[in-house]
């Protein structure tokens, strides 16, 4: 079974000064489903001007994740998932980020890493805040904190105030990790047969971004700038080829968002807070 190295806890790198282009921003609206009929995410040209899904700052905090020295990537698993963004994302220019490894927890069957980054523009206005929570399957069982229980809210019992559905196409999975995420989890048949799955699954991320477009062209109305912070837990998972309905629930500031497949429930305690 894989150990993990527990003096990764504290780790940190940064800051790092990151540049992306429009570019960027468009091959990852793209990687996340979007097409011509959202051509303010993937033209520069636009004539309101060119959009960035909050998603996006993920891209760029990759560069800003302390090293985790040498892990069984096919068994690191998306666990949760939260972005904070403070202000709208330019569709170019310098993020200056740092990040650091939070907190390990002792699950049992596995550790769960957290690992945090924050990003802010050049004249050091917070840009964002982002934290992935990552399940190493099989490193756990060495006596630390198992941290807090995840506690699963179920969506109210009543119509969702929207519904939307996408195909994830085939080569969704292979156009994502060009985004830099190159888990072989995600292409390779045996790096997916060795963490348990049947075939390569969807980058949870991948999964996350198609959220996050459900909401931006469904109550938000096509603005992704009024998407103040998005959390959810990864439940299941996601294969390309798969029909992916995401449906939220208005609630307070924001709603509760919920995602499935033909295969069950993949994306639960979603909420998003908007403007």
């Amino acid at each position: 079974m894989p150990e993990l190295n527990l003096d990764l806890l504290g780790k940190s790198k940064g800051p790092v000064t990151t540049e992306y282009t429009w570019q960027d921003a468009a091959l990852y609206a793209l990687a996340v489903g979007a097409g011509p009929e959202e051509l303010s995410l993937i033209y520069e040209g636009h004539p309101g001007g060119m959009k960035v899904l909050p998603g996006f700052v993920v891209v760029p905090a990759f560069a800003a994740w302390p090293d985790l020295g040498e892990v069984v990537w096919p068994l690191m698993v998306h666990g949760e998932q939260v972005i904070t963004v403070h202000q709208p994302l330019p569709p170019g220019g310098k993020v200056v980020q740092a990040g650091r490894v939070a907190n390990i927890f002792d699950k049992g069957k596995g550790a769960l890493i957290e690992v945090r980054v924050s990003g802010s523009l050049e004249d050091g206005s917070p840009l964002f805040d982002a934290q992935w929570n990552v399940f190493y399957i099989g490193a756990g069982g060495f006596g630390g904190d198992p941290g807090p229980k995840t506690v699963v809210t179920p969506p109210p019992e009543r119509a969702p105030d929207f519904e939307t559905t996408y195909r994830v196409p085939p080569s969704q999975a292979a156009l994502y990790r060009l985004l830099g995420d190159l888990n072989p989890l995600h292409i390779d048949p045996q790096a997916a047969s060795l963490a348990g799955f049947e075939r390569p699954i969807l980058h949870g991320l991948c999964t996350y971004g198609y959220a996050t477009r459900a909401l931006v062209n469904g109550p938000l109305e096509g603005d992704p700038d009024r998407l103040k912070e998005f959390s959810t837990r990864f439940a299941g998972p996601v294969y390309p080829g798969d029909e992916l309905t995401i449906k939220g629930w208005r609630e307070g500031e924001g709603y509760l968002v919920e995602a499935s497949t033909q295969g069950g429930v993949v994306l639960t305690n979603g909420r998003a807070l908007v403007d």
